[in-house]
């Protein structure tokens, strides 16, 4: 019974996400570039972020999660399709997500809606 109480707070401080002015704040490390990349805009409501939600086509478990740094209120509606550029870094959130997927903080360069 303690064991279960132990690993449910474990959980539980584990899952506690981010502000929304996390991203601006951060340490940037780059590890990549996208260029005219195809996304959808989402909100994750358990640590009040915006994302850009992409997977590769023809499969069921490639998807990236990009977190933009400063994004402009424009973009803010759930399921707006948008076209993005940017350079992309790691990021410490934990997200309760299926395997496959990978999270990043972007800088984007461009971003229009679609």
């Amino acid at each position: 019974m303690l064991f279960s109480i132990i690993f449910l707070l474990m959980g539980t401080v584990g899952l506690t996400g981010c502000s929304s002015d996390d991203n601006d704040n951060k340490e940037f490390v780059e590890m990549g570039q996208v260029s005219n990349q195809e996304g959808e805009m989402r909100f994750n409501s358990e640590n009040n972020q915006w994302y850009i939600y992409t997977f590769t086509e023809g499969t069921y478990d490639a998807v990236r999660l990009y977190y933009p740094i400063q994004l402009d209120d424009t973009y803010k509606t759930d399921g707006q399709k948008v076209l993005f550029s940017g350079t992309y870094g790691a990021t410490d959130y934990v997200a309760g997500t299926p395997a496959g997927t990978e999270l990043f903080i972007i800088k984007l360069t461009s971003i229009s809606k679609r």
